[in-house]
């Protein structure tokens, strides 16, 4: 693989999942109004309609839907604020792969490392809305309107835009997601239970 597979993985289809519940006030909460970029090394084994990977939202009026990181049929795809930007990136099935999305005011950023060494990019200049962060607010790891469908290893917030060259390093397994930059949040699967961190390089 071109980036370290994953030694746990949870398994977000079966049907005693639950999704993660984080919340900021323990963890390093996102600047208001920042950019933001995820990172998630993901294994799908299915397609379904809306699968959550990362998701802040305070309901499902417009408004409250602060933002979200997710698979849609099966695409690579990211929303904020109600709005929408779907890449035509299909992570595969039944292979670990890593997903990387960057947004900003200068658009959409999407990246995804494949376990044959291919890098994949894709970039809109429609940029999505960047509301505010509140620590009051939890984010929901593998759960959007629909569980993911299948496993997830890693999945990291930044409160930032990650740069291409990062995205590309971080798919080639030439840099630990870990490590860079801007780090607001991680969360990991373990032997004993899921497991959050906050970067210690902010």
């Amino acid at each position: 693989m071109v980036f370290n597979e994953p030694e746990v993985a949870r398994n977000f289809s079966s049907p005693s999942a639950t999704a993660a519940v984080v919340h900021f006030g323990s963890l390093s909460p996102l600047i208001d109004g920042s950019p933001w970029s995820v990172i998630a090394v993901l294994r799908p084994t299915g397609v379904a309609e809306y699968g959550g990977i990362v998701a802040r939202r305070a309901g499902f009026d417009v408004g409250n839907h602060q933002f979200s990181c997710l698979l849609i049929d099966g695409h690579f795809a990211v929303s904020a604020d109600n709005k929408e930007r779907r890449s035509k990136l299909v992570p595969p099935l039944d292979e670990w792969s890593m997903a990387c999305a960057a947004m900003s005011a200068e658009g959409v950023q999407f990246c995804l490392g494949l376990s044959t060494g291919q890098v994949q990019e894709e970039s809109t200049p429609a940029p999505l809305p960047v509301g505010t962060t509140s620590t009051e607010i939890m984010l929901r790891v593998g759960h959007l309107g629909g569980s993911f469908p299948g496993m997830m290893g890693l999945v990291c917030l930044y409160s930032q835009r990650l740069d291409v060259a990062a995205m590309r390093a971080a798919c080639a397994g030439e840099i630990n997601p870990l490590d860079l930059p801007g780090l607001a949040f991680a969360w990991q699967p373990s032997a004993s239970g899921d497991s959050d961190r906050v970067s210690r390089r902010r």
